[in-house]
């Protein structure tokens, strides 16, 4: 048996080798960053800019729901937001007159 341990090192290694192509296909992340090309990071970078974007909208939702009181600045943070969106659906003339409403 022990003859067999410094031998089996000869068996591991090519068949190792040869499920490297299984094992990424299984595990895409097993990849080092530098063989990646720049689809691949502008997908995953999407992704996880959506994830993000997702579960904020989710803590938001969560917080507004809670009923937890809000600080000044949120408050401040929400109204703009609101304020902005707002802008963006109105037409330029129809701004003005909506900012000097406002102000």
């Amino acid at each position: 048996m022990g003859r067999l341990v410094p031998f089996s090192v000869f068996i591991i290694v090519p068949a190792g080798e040869l499920f490297l192509p299984i094992a990424l296909k299984v595990f895409p992340n097993l990849l080092p960053s530098t063989y990646e090309d720049q689809k691949a990071k502008d997908l995953k970078s999407s992704k996880l800019r959506s994830t993000r974007r997702d579960v904020s909208d989710f803590l938001r939702k969560t917080l507004r729901e809670s009923g937890i009181p809000l600080s000044a600045k949120t408050r401040q943070r929400e109204e703009f937001t609101q304020f902005f969106k707002k802008v963006v659906k109105l037409e330029e003339t129809l701004f003005y007159e909506y900012l000097l409403i406002t102000i």
